[in-house]
């Protein structure tokens, strides 16, 4: 290997492997080829020379490790930590393994690698976050790790370590000198990963290509020869085709699997035994790569059927029908869910669930939710009992007290809180206050805060004040803002403000320097808040935030503007957003044209977007948004789609929100498109688009029709 380039995050690594504490579980994070591995490695080797080393292939190969009498100290080594939280076979990683871990009889020191972005996917999912079932899990295994972020880039003293080696080494000095890629990725053969893909034949590229695509489409796990050969084939020309030799296939494995620079392959052969291969994996490097690259260019529809025929993994069919319904694929979606959750998936079942929900297929779905809810899987039970009080009151309120009773603990609510809100919402108001002081007793999750709240309602206010600090000290931190603005309400200020400190004292998740400064500010201490050190441009926008809401325009907006200049983007949109509430269209287009800049597609282009609409230049909205599209910038505005179908140009409408949704956005454009088609007249339209999805644009004759109402 090329000699070892000290990263500053070596000094912590070696700190915490050197400490030899009993739980000891460290995740560097970076991007791929960032040199995550590397650096784990060289320290692991300099620091625990005596440790045996497991590297499992699955959570299968932990719970093995858990029957053994070890004779030497372990280090288990999770590359690509996600594999063990979601994508493996068998269990998934859960606390409970490295508690056992951590019990043997010898110690065992716990190192794992991962993505920023993959990280950032388990702790701070969105509900539209196809890993929403599975992260509550692995958000514990990840809150009890050391994380260390290792940056693409290196630092100057990383840089001038890099400059001495290459002196000595010159493969050092090669990475130092390339222009587009980092040392790391030089090293890594990164640039090597992407020549073999780019400048390779159109047979050869077809196969990397489409195993890109497939990755993309949410499968996870081993490409077999089957789907990849097939797949290969639409990306091909029909002269490609046919003039391919019979051997055509295996010659183009061939290319994909010759290692290269860093001993890595585009993509990389998995068997089970010798002689037999089982699949295929793509190279790290061009699954980051493929992703960036090819996201605004749409998965051709006929890969979606071959993948269905051909992908039989119950997490990868999962990961298949994610990936449809954020396109509003919604048949092909449905099918994949069902056959995942046929294979024992009832995270599958819950994604399902909640779709036929949207679509309007209430009894079918509350049919798939309760199926997963038997299998006693907590977030099935909980999804279970978040729809069931929507379809089936009096059942809804018999199964929550049955949860409750059973002690069963839910990722994100408490039962038996659950229960006392259905029986306040019943006028129970007695029985509903028993449940509430139960979950107290039994010291239940939220139990403080929701008895708050309940108390808050029945204006029994000084109890629900203790109640809410409560919460605060005993971990729902958040309600430190709520009971130091309760007292500052109240003029008592200096009680307020040693909140304030306790919370910093705390280590608050959310900072107490924000929600202080807006107490601040909202009982106009305004010199206070600015000696918190905030960054800049955040007291003014607070400020301005402050007087908009007390009415007082003209100087908000000059607040909005200073912090705007200060480098505030948010108070750029503050600002934009009351320009033109006021129709000052022409202020504000400067700084739509800045925010176009600075933000990504969602703030920056199509709000350049809506300010067209707003001032009513709808043709040239239109003729933005399709010349951005030519760029692969698929702008998709609400403001835009309600005025075509009010102009009657539904399948204008229909293609810009297709089209960003096949290239997979957030998965609202279905909804967003029927809920205006419904609101303007076109209701059997709707109704079909919603429960079909983008699925039902196959069929173009439906789009031409100039006159809302019924369909034929």
């Amino acid at each position: 290997m090329p000699a070892y380039i000290p990263r500053e995050v070596d000094v912590k690594l070696q700190e915490l492997l050197l400490a030899r504490e009993r739980k000891t579980f460290v995740l560097l994070l970076g991007g791929s080829s960032a040199g995550k591995t590397r650096a784990a490695y060289e320290c692991v080797r300099a620091c625990l020379p005596g440790h045996d080393v497991l590297l499992p292939s699955d959570t299968q190969d932990i719970l093995w490790l858990l029957g053994q009498k070890l004779k030497r100290p372990v280090v288990v080594w999770l590359d690509e930590l996600q594999r063990y939280l979601v994508e493996g076979k068998g269990p998934n990683l859960d606390i409970g393994h490295l508690l056992a871990l951590w019990s043997l009889n010898k110690p065992v020191i716990v190192v794992g690698t991962m993505w920023p972005d993959r990280y950032q996917s388990f702790m701070s999912f969105s509900p539209g976050d196809s890993l929403v079932d599975k992260s509550d899990s692995a958000r514990k295994v990840l809150n009890v790790a050391q994380a260390l972020h290792i940056g693409d880039g290196f630092s100057p003293i990383e840089m001038a370590a890099a400059k001495n080696l290459a002196e000595k080494d010159a493969r050092i000095k090669v990475a130092l000198e390339d222009q587009n890629y980092g040392i790391t990725q030089v090293l890594a053969g990164a640039p090597d990963l992407v020549n073999r893909w780019t400048h390779a034949g159109s047979l050869n590229k077809s196969i990397i290509t489409a195993a890109v695509d497939i990755r993309r489409m949410g499968v996870s796990g081993l490409i077999t020869d089957s789907l990849l050969k097939t797949a290969a084939q639409i990306y091909m020309s029909d002269e490609d085709i046919a003039r391919a030799s019979a051997d055509w296939y295996e010659s183009a494995i061939a290319y994909a699997v010759t290692p290269l620079k860093g001993a890595t392959s585009a993509l990389i052969p998995v068997a089970r035994s010798a002689g037999a291969v089982d699949g295929y994996l793509l190279a790290d490097y061009l699954t980051q790569y493929g992703e960036r690259v090819r996201e605004s260019i749409a998965i051709p529809d006929r890969l979606w059927g071959l993948a269905g025929d051909h992908v039989h993994d119950a997490n990868d069919l999962e990961g298949l029908g994610d990936a449809a319904q954020l396109r509003g694929l919604y048949k092909f979606a449905e099918g994949a869910f069902r056959r995942s959750f046929a294979r024992g998936n009832a995270a599958a079942a819950n994604h399902l669930g909640m779709m036929l929900f949207d679509q309007g297929r209430k009894s079918e779905a509350l049919e798939v939710l309760r199926a997963a809810a038997a299998t006693g899987e907590p977030r099935s039970l909980e999804t279970f009992l978040d729809y069931i009080q929507y379809l089936a009151e009096p059942e809804a309120l018999l199964e929550t007290r049955k949860v409750a009773d059973a002690g069963t603990k839910l990722p994100h609510s408490d039962a038996r809180t659950r229960l006392a809100g259905m029986l306040e919402k019943a006028g129970d108001l007695g029985s509903a206050e028993e449940q509430f002081q139960q979950s107290l007793l039994e010291r239940r999750q939220g139990a403080h805060s929701s008895y708050a709240y309940f108390l808050d309602r029945l204006g029994r206010f000084e109890e629900a004040s203790v109640q809410f600090l409560l919460a605060a000290r005993t971990g729902q931190t958040i309600y430190y803002e709520v009971s130091a603005k309760r007292l500052a309400e109240q003029g008592r200020m200096r009680e307020a403000e040693a909140l304030y400190w306790e919370a910093s004292a705390r280590g608050d998740a959310v900072s107490p320097k924000e929600w202080w400064c807006r107490l601040l500010i909202a009982h106009g201490r305004y010199d206070d808040a600015r000696g918190l050190g905030l960054p800049a441009g955040e007291v003014e926008l607070a400020i301005g935030h402050s007087l908009k809401w007390a009415g007082n325009i003209a100087d908000a907006l000059s607040l909005y503007l200073d912090s705007s200049r200060l480098g505030n983007a948010w108070a750029t949109l503050a600002a934009i957003d009351l320009l033109e509430g006021q129709g000052r269209f022409e202020e504000a287009l400067p700084l739509r044209v800045q925010a176009a800049r600075r933000f990504p597609l969602d703030h920056g282009l199509y709000g350049l977007v809506e300010h067209l609409v707003k001032r009513g230049s709808l043709d040239t909205a239109f003729e933005f948004v399709e010349a951005c599209a030519e760029l692969g910038h698929f702008v998709c505005s609400d403001g835009l789609g309600a005025a075509l179908i009010r102009q009657g140009r539904v399948k204008e409408a229909m293609v810009m929100y297709r089209r960003s949704a096949l290239v997979g956005t957030d998965g609202s454009e279905v909804n967003s498109f029927w809920r205006i088609l419904s609101e303007n007249g076109y209701k059997d339209l709707a109704e079909r688009v919603r429960r079909d999805g983008f699925e039902l644009s196959a069929d173009l004759n439906i789009w031409e029709t100039d006159q809302p109402g019924s369909l034929a």
